[in-house]
């Protein structure tokens, strides 16, 4: 009737619904679509006749209503950082940030309730999912990201929400979480702040991939045009210009496209979100040689730098050009017990420069070497100042850099 259960024991549980929550919930649901909420009278009534957990009946209530997300919605409120639903009458499940993965005494319960929850998501894209259109994903006004699969793409209904904090990672966050040291990400200050350098932040799924690159953006000059080009705006650069390029496939724009598109807008920065098909590796090729801009920052699914560039040339990126990418970095998702951790495993192209938090070898870009009058000792100077950067949130972190660049 509800179209979804709550019993049982799990990691992770939330009040329970059995018959007498059921048939009140379902009632007070009836009345909510055309008398409104009632539900103080129906808990009244239902005491004299019922042996029902009020607390459990008030709780889910809320979550119920019209442009609600149902029992979805304390997750969504919750600091996860995904959601997912693997299939009708399978629990859903979670991962934690702090705990790890998590099974949920939820679960849904009737495949057209998940089609209407998953619409009710879609709706504000434009966007819905039905048997003619079984995968559909997007962007929620929250942040998070969405992706829907139906049968006969898939087996069984599935969801999968990537949940995004609301305050984006700062360099200094990731320095805290391990991701990197402060050597590392002085040194890629350098880098992105001297431009004319093309980079790949390259790694496994669920690595940190698009958290690194959206915080190395606050590297670029603030007053640098930068051009974002993505499938799903996940990105958020804070310079004074930011033109943004979303592909849409129902215009029949790809992000082949918008990555050749970008370069008519006189950029000086490039920002691609995700190279993933064998024409974007072609466009990104295009806009890596073009010089239109001082420098194409993109994100790749590869697990080293040798492996990067074996998939990039297999996908097309000439191997007489492939010098073109002056440094890649690269990610990768750990776990252990349970627990998730990201790195930052290596910096380097051709051979490595960082390998973990610790220097390894040389790097050579006229243009770096150019930028600054001793390359290495302004890694130095920035990675002290990085160690006592004491800042408030991803803006004052961004005008704090940028205050300082050129100037330690």
């Amino acid at each position: 009737m509800l179209g979804f259960s709550c019993s049982g024991t799990a990691d992770r549980n939330y009040p329970e619904i059995g018959d007498s929550e059921e048939k009140i919930l379902s009632r007070f649901l009836e009345l909510y679509r055309t008398r409104g909420d009632l539900l103080d009278r129906l808990v009244q009534d239902a005491r004299k006749k019922l042996s029902f957990s009020e607390d459990s009946v008030r709780f889910w209530a809320p979550n119920l209503i019209e442009g609600s997300f149902g029992p979805l919605e304390p997750l969504l409120s919750e600091d996860l950082e995904e959601i997912m639903v693997n299939g009708v009458s399978q629990p859903i499940f979670v991962y934690d940030r702090r705990k790890g993965m998590e099974k949920t005494n939820l679960q849904l319960t009737s495949p057209e309730y998940f089609v209407e929850l998953a619409n009710r998501m879609l709706a504000p894209l434009g966007r819905r999912v039905n048997r003619s259109n079984p995968r559909e994903f997007g962007i929620l006004e929250s942040g998070d990201r969405v992706s829907v699969v139906l049968p006969p793409y898939g087996r069984e209904p599935t969801m999968s929400i990537r949940k995004y904090s609301a305050e984006p990672f700062t360099i200094l966050d990731l320095i805290d979480r391990g991701m990197l040291g402060y050597d590392a990400a002085a040194f890629l200050w350098t880098v992105f702040e001297a431009g004319n350098m093309n980079v790949g932040v390259v790694g496994n799924t669920g690595s940190g991939k698009t958290t690194l690159l959206n915080a190395l953006t606050r590297f670029i000059p603030k007053n640098n045009r930068v051009i974002l080009v993505e499938d799903i705006p996940e990105i958020s650069p804070l310079q004074e210009q930011v033109v943004s390029l979303i592909s849409n496939k129902d215009l029949e724009i790809l992000m082949r496209d918008s990555i050749l598109d970008s370069l008519r807008l006189r950029p000086d920065r490039v920002i691609i979100g995700e190279v993933r098909k064998d024409s974007e590796v072609m466009a990104l090729h295009e806009s890596c040689l073009a010089g239109h801009s001082m420098g194409t920052y993109f994100t790749y699914h590869a697990e080293s730098l040798d492996w990067a560039r074996r998939r990039l040339l297999s996908q097309g990126f000439p191997d007489y050009d492939i010098r073109a990418i002056d440094l890649f970095v690269v990610c990768k998702r750990f776990e252990r017990e349970g627990r998730l951790s990201r790195r930052v495993t290596e910096i380097g192209s051709t051979a490595k420069v960082f390998s973990g938090d610790r220097r390894t070898g040389e790097f050579s870009s006229e243009y770096w070497e150019a930028a600054f009058d001793d390359p290495w000792d302004e890694v130095s100077k920035r990675s002290r100042f990085l160690k006592g950067l004491r800042a408030e949130g991803d803006r004052d972190v961004f005008k704090k850099l940028q205050e300082v660049s050129h100037g330690l």
